[in-house]
């Protein structure tokens, strides 16, 4: 994928969706996570937006309501819904990262998305 020149601005937008270091980012996840979910469905319905990347979200989806689990909730408790929660972040992020960056502009400034981070 080649990449288009991009603002400052545009380049914020982007980096609230493609985070740069998952393993201290992502323990803030809660407060983005509702605008990160709604983003997602917003872009499963565009259809400039590939299959393939539209197939992320749905194994997503899938896995989360299966009855299996990697780690049983039965077993470890409220501990074991951990699994379903880092599935749907790297999932995400993996989803965002599939979308073409005009496209995934497009929507977060429609949703309100801004470069304030």
């Amino acid at each position: 994928m080649t990449e288009l020149p991009i603002s400052r601005e545009d380049r914020q937008i982007l980096d609230q969706f493609r985070l740069r270091n998952p393993l201290t980012e992502r323990f803030n996840f809660v407060q983005n996570m509702v605008r990160r979910v709604r983003l997602a469905l917003r872009l499963m319905r565009d259809p400039r937006v590939s299959l393939w990347a539209k197939a992320i979200p749905v194994g997503i989806v899938l896995y989360m309501v299966s009855p299996l689990d990697i780690i049983p909730a039965l077993v470890t408790g409220i501990f074991g819904v951990v699994d379903d929660l880092v599935l749907l972040t790297f999932g995400l992020d993996l989803f965002f990262r599939q979308v073409p960056e005009d496209i995934l502009l497009e929507h977060a400034r429609a949703m309100g998305f801004g470069g304030e981070g």
